[in-house]
């Protein structure tokens, strides 16, 4: 999109900003949230409500943190990379995103890192859940009747988690992501970790459930990749359908 017009604005928008938005949507808004006469969950709620798409800019661990524990879904075009090098920064030590990288000194990270770990580790808590997530939703392998039964009888992590909001599908939705996420050594336990039926079966992502939101044509291709990958590993026996004597852990 080398011919994208770029406007640096702050919110809320001017009437002028307005006019020229609807009338060329392809304009890419960079928010200086610092500078705007709203607070941060005002500035999200109006990008939220006017369907903008844009990149966050003065980005503070503040506005990460109302970004994060949203409960509506914002579309901006360097946040969820920010995330993503935040939690592959904590887990595997490494940033793979480098086109944010100016975007949040890598003192902001470290930093950021330290002082939410716990939410930081409750992201990771869910998306180590995904994979269980896709099986239950997309199995074709076992009947419904056992799948069913299979969710009936797995743990669960019940209601909402304070420190998660659903921008956290944003974060499922960037390309590589899951890939870069799970270690191979991982695969044998990958369906042995919780189900959270707040953020798997609600319809909290913008009226759709998260299998659906994924489902869309701009996120399809990469997340179906993945799917389709786990499901093979399943029907390979790579990845085992229930705890084996070797994975269950002593009392």
């Amino acid at each position: 999109m080398t011919n994208q017009r770029i406007l640096d604005v702050t919110l809320p928008l001017s009437p002028q900003n307005q006019i020229e938005y609807f009338k060329d949507k392809s304009i890419l808004f960079r928010i200086d949230m610092a500078n705007s006469r709203i607070t941060p969950k005002q500035c999200f709620m109006t990008l939220s409500n006017m369907r903008i798409k844009a990149e966050i800019g003065n980005i503070t661990p503040a506005v990460l943190e109302e970004y994060m524990t949203a409960n509506f879904v914002i579309e901006t075009t360097n946040l969820p990379q920010i995330i993503a090098n935040i939690i592959l920064g904590y887990k595997y030590q490494r940033m793979p995103y480098v086109d944010v990288e100016s975007h949040f000194s890598l003192e902001n990270y470290a930093n950021f890192i330290v002082n939410h770990e716990e939410m930081i580790q409750q992201w990771c808590g869910l998306i180590n859940s995904i994979p269980l997530y896709l099986i239950m939703s997309t199995n074709k392998i076992h009947s419904e009747d056992e799948i069913k039964q299979w969710k009936l009888d797995h743990p669960k992590v019940e209601g909402k988690i304070p420190n998660i909001g659903v921008n956290i599908s944003q974060l499922l939705a960037l390309p590589d992501f899951l890939s870069l996420f799970f270690d191979p050594t991982e695969m044998k336990t990958l369906l042995q970790h919780p189900y959270f039926p707040y953020y798997f079966d609600e319809y909290i992502y913008g009226g759709e459930k998260l299998i659906n939101f994924l489902a869309t044509e701009k996120h399809l291709s990469h997340f179906a990749y993945f799917s389709m990958g786990i499901m093979l590993q399943i029907k390979n026996g790579k990845i085992p359908m229930v705890e084996t004597d070797d994975q269950k852990k002593p009392v």
